[in-house]
């Protein structure tokens, strides 16, 4: 038979009150007592006895007789245990259901936030809409590369380029050679323009966050706001001309 201290041990792991332990298992022990007998047998003070009865007739682990003097019996422990476990179970339960309603969309959040998009883009209008977009975004600096001039796309740019000069964000344009001479010159007021003698990909990298990978054959772009991506991107590009963007 197990000691009498782990017995109180273990009640107290069910949460009973070292005191509440004493009382119930020398209710148990000795059948009905009055109050001042529970005090004298446990030895817990009787100034604290009462409301320490009262606690556990509450907590449904005694009974109350209605006698003279009035007697406390301690219910039996497979009903007492059984009970509380069972009223434990239903807590955890809505606390289960509670917590998950409340922290889950919290997760979510995080997530979705960690988790980088990627996006393919076809057709000009489409790859047009989304560089004008990135550049209007931008904070500390942009890097285009064209192996192509695209028609109409120094108009879309110009203005952009423009207020992003205004904000004091760097633009550097990269074109081979070939595609010198269509650069009109506003677009060279509002940012560098450097010709390499060939560039083998195309793209639009802002702040080292945002690239937009350019194919031309059949046009389209991949454009995706993962930073390992966009730094990788920047980094070719910046040593296929030679210079780092800060």
């Amino acid at each position: 038979m197990p000691s009498e201290a782990k017995i109180l041990k273990d009640l107290k792991k069910f949460g009973l009150t070292p005191n509440q332990a004493k009382i119930y298992l020398t209710l148990l022990q000795q059948g009905g007592l009055t109050a001042k007998q529970v005090s004298i047998l446990s030895g817990v003070p009787e100034s604290k006895v009462y409301d320490l009865l009262h606690q556990l007739e509450e907590a449904k682990w005694i009974d109350v007789e209605s006698s003279r003097p009035v007697k406390f019996t301690a219910k039996p422990p497979s009903d007492v245990i059984k009970s509380l476990k069972n009223k434990k179970i239903i807590e955890l339960d809505a606390l289960e259901k509670t917590l998950i309603e409340e922290l889950e969309p919290i997760y979510l959040k995080k997530n979705q936030a960690e988790k980088p998009d990627i996006w393919i883009l076809r057709g000009e209008e489409k790859l047009l809409l989304k560089l004008k977009e990135m550049i209007s975004k931008a904070e500390k600096n942009i890097l285009i590369a064209l192996p192509l001039i695209l028609p109409g796309i120094q108009e879309i740019l110009f203005p952009v380029i423009q207020t992003a000069k205004l904000k004091g964000i760097n633009t550097v344009i990269v074109i081979p050679k070939t595609e010198a001479d269509k650069i009109v010159d506003k677009i060279k007021t509002v940012s560098d323009v450097i010709t390499v003698e060939q560039l083998f990909g195309g793209g639009v990298i802002v702040d080292q966050k945002e690239v937009l990978i350019i194919l031309y054959e059949p046009l389209l772009g991949i454009w995706s706001d993962h930073a390992g991506l966009a730094q990788v991107a920047a980094g070719y590009f910046n040593y296929s001309w030679g210079k780092k963007t800060s």
